[in-house]
């Protein structure tokens, strides 16, 4: 019988071009796993069951119809909850569907339950395990007012349920270098402002999202003249505009900022289940080089330039000793 490398290959697997070499590693997957005694290791018959849906989840992959493949390998994991080579479809399949983080979770569980045997036939899955973290981003969402049933969504799809002053902690891939998501809390009892988050891999990104009662508050819509500046109400950052908030009825301060324009700053009133449109108007900045402070810092540093040679000279009555710095080493930097 020929030695059996799929494993190998599919530790940089994609799903377009490996979808058939998916479906013959799952259907032998079934020989590949160790026999191993357990006390409750599970009946002829539901090994058998097993292995037909292994085949059954690899033929979906074959057809690229993740849904049917998950569902095939999840039922043969209750059947054999001891074949760590489920765990190791389950997360090829979360990853050709770009859920990275369900993908990173079932390829962990593949590495700490799998055999010696089983993980040298995938070399090199743990740099794909690392490569996979580095596309996963961990939120840490906190309410200023808590609602159990507030639903925290992205993209319109709920992705947990509950808000409040502890930390809800979400885990989203990553798309693309640089990416922001928009969270949106729904809540029948608040009003809540959808925040934008730029997405990056490692320590939890902290999010704060202001929950005002519904019947406490007001509306304030915002734009800046011109458009592109970041708002920030009573110093807290708001985002950027045209923007709608919901803030306790009374006086307010929204600041502008925007890059070569003076910061605006607007006192507001805002009154109970009332809207106020407000624009901001920013006014053109002027250049450093054309502030009177800035050429006379010039002139001093040049003043001071001329002055400092000319003591030195003065002060010299010996001509220099011309000396050798030698070889200098220093470490490259990238």
């Amino acid at each position: 019988m020929p030695k059996i490398t799929a494993f190998s290959v599919f530790s940089a697997w994609r799903p377009l071009a490996g979808a058939t070499l998916l479906g013959a590693l799952v259907a032998t997957s079934v020989v590949l796993a160790p026999r191993v005694a357990f006390a409750d290791e599970p009946s002829a018959d539901a090994t058998t069951r097993a292995a037909d849906l292994k085949r059954q989840g690899g033929a979906a992959m074959d057809r690229l119809e993740f849904g049917q493949a998950e569902e095939a390998y999840r039922k043969a994991l209750e059947l054999t909850p001891n074949d760590a080579t489920l765990h190791y479809n389950l997360g090829k399949v979360h990853q050709a569907r770009g859920e990275v983080p369900k993908a990173v979770d079932e390829l962990d569980k593949f590495v700490k339950d799998a055999s010696p045997e089983l993980r040298a036939k995938v070399p090199h899955i743990l740099e794909t395990l690392a490569e996979l973290r580095g596309r996963v981003a961990t939120l840490a969402v906190v309410c200023t007012e808590t609602d159990p049933d507030a639903q925290l969504t992205i993209a319109n799809a709920e992705v947990a349920r509950g808000c409040s002053s502890s930390p809800t902690t979400l885990r989203v891939t990553i798309p693309t270098a640089g990416a922001s998501i928009v969270l949106k809390v729904v809540s029948t009892k608040f009003r809540a402002q959808e925040t934008t988050v730029a997405l990056r891999p490692g320590l939890p990104i902290p999010v704060r999202v202001d929950l005002v009662p519904t019947a406490t508050s007001g509306t304030l819509r915002v734009r800046t003249e011109p458009m592109g500046a970041t708002v920030y109400v009573d110093g807290q950052l708001r985002g950027n505009p045209p923007l709608e908030i919901y803030l306790k009825p009374g006086s307010h301060d929204v600041m502008a900022k925007l890059d070569r324009y003076n910061d605006a700053t607007v006192p507001v009133i805002i009154e109970l289940d009332k809207t106020k449109d407000l624009t901001v108007p920013l006014s053109k900045g002027t250049p450093i080089t054309q502030r009177w402070y800035f050429w006379g810092g010039v002139v001093a540093v040049v003043a001071a330039a001329v002055i400092v040679p000319t003591v030195i000279a003065m002060n010299t009555e010996k001509e220099p000793v011309v000396g050798s710095l030698g070889e200098v080493r220093a470490p490259l930097r990238f």
